[in-house]
């Protein structure tokens, strides 16, 4: 279950690799996954006599205002301007529901197992992707090869950030204290590499605000050498970066990073212009702005949901603002914005205090990440996230969670 759980999150990516190298399948990957992975929740579950599953009170209620907020979801398809891409997105905002049923409703989840292949699999699809990411930046004016690998390192380098942040900030070793350093090293390794501007400043932000506001810090020989030892790892990783051949793989994506980073720093204190990307997520901002308050029935119900597209650039097609309350407010008003915003405050109602896995610093991680990019629609990975912090700041409370 653990393993399916995984690949459903991770489903775009093989997607991404099957759409470029021209592979079809007779069903799509993610919803293949996610049946896949209901039928063995389902399975493990089953009881003859009875069906068996643990779910807390208050769990229920964050369940039904999850479903509530899809039903205002869907009563906007009356109002909508998009006429196709509406319907496609009501049904795809369904898939998140996944995370809460698996692991909520199940008698054992085991939240180490999912840690683990979730983190390694997120190394091997980088590793795999760097070559195709040479290829893009080489030839990044064809849309063929755009459409399916360019925008595959920034959600690689979303999953490499929050495998650090969770290995970086859990109270109990995933795979090994060893082991872990390994995997936080080359993960970073990958991060500095892929280009993904956003999840390595994330990352970094949150790891330094968790040192911060460590209450129980105390120096000894060992916690210095351990230091010293790691921030020895990261200097040997970044001067081999440096010194890497301008003409090797290494050597070409770590400076066209490095580039885009310089690039954020120049807008932020130059002349504005941060790189293409994040110069449309600026003009994304604008157009949400404008159709918000450009009436109170757009103010208080929005211009429908899927609609930000066609309001935008006028194709009925996938757009959204790199925002989600943006994105929320721009198609479904103040009201959707109500119901997303308490849906989430119950996510975290009547927890205990003690964490193991999953800590604060990886919901604020991605509570950052979907401020400045994804969709409704994209948000299965930062909801499965948030369910696990659930299971692991009360793990003494539902002892069917594995430690």
């Amino acid at each position: 279950m653990e393993l399916l759980l995984v690949l459903y999150l991770l489903s775009g990516v093989f997607k991404s690799f099957a759409l470029l190298f021209g592979i079809s399948f007779p069903i799509d990957l993610t919803l293949l996954f996610a049946l896949l992975t209901l039928v063995n929740t389902f399975i493990r579950n089953f009881n003859l006599h009875k069906f068996s599953y643990h779910l807390r009170v208050e769990r229920k209620k964050t369940l039904l205002l999850f479903f509530v907020f899809w039903c205002w979801m869907a009563f906007t398809l009356l109002y909508t301007s998009s006429p196709q891409y509406s319907g496609m997105k009501t049904f795809l905002f369904c898939t998140n529901f996944i995370p809460f049923i698996v692991i909520l409703m199940s008698k054992r989840f085991n939240i180490n197992l999912f840690l683990r292949v979730f983190s390694f699999l997120a190394i091997l699809l980088s590793l795999l992707y760097l070559p195709l990411l040479n290829i893009y930046t080489q030839l990044g004016s064809n849309e063929e090869i755009h459409d399916s690998i360019g925008g595959l390192y920034l959600t690689l380098g979303g999953y490499l950030g929050v495998s650090i942040l969770f290995l970086l900030t859990t109270h109990k070793p995933v795979f090994g204290l060893y082991i872990d350093k390994i995997i936080i090293i080359c993960s970073f390794f990958l991060l500095l590499i892929i280009g993904a501007r956003g999840p390595l400043i994330f990352t970094v932000l949150c790891f330094l605000l968790y040192l911060l506001r460590r209450k129980h810090f105390s120096v000894s020989k060992k916690k210095i050498a351990n230091l010293l030892l790691f921030l020895f790892c990261i200097i040997v990783v970044v001067e081999i970066l440096q010194k890497s051949s301008e003409e090797s793989l290494v050597g070409i994506l770590f400076e066209r990073s490095m580039s885009r980073l310089s690039l954020i720093m120049d807008g932020l204190l130059g002349n504005g212009d941060m790189g293409n990307s994040a110069n449309i997520r600026v003009e994304h901002y604008e157009h949400s702005y404008l159709r918000i308050t450009q009436s109170i029935e757009n103010f208080v119900l929005g211009t429908g949901v899927g609609s930000f597209s066609i309001e935008t650039n006028g194709i009925d097609g996938r757009g959204y603002p790199h925002n989600l309350i943006l994105e929320v407010w721009t198609e479904m008003g103040i009201i959707g914005v109500v119901l997303f915003l308490s849906f989430v405050t119950t996510l975290f109602s009547n927890i205990c205090v003690e964490k193991y896995y999953i800590s604060g610093y990886v919901i604020l991680y991605f509570l950052l990440e979907y401020s400045k990019s994804g969709s409704l629609v994209d948000i299965r990975t930062g909801l499965t996230f948030c369910v696990l912090f659930i299971c692991s700041a009360n793990i003494k409370q539902r002892l069917s969670i594995l430690n």
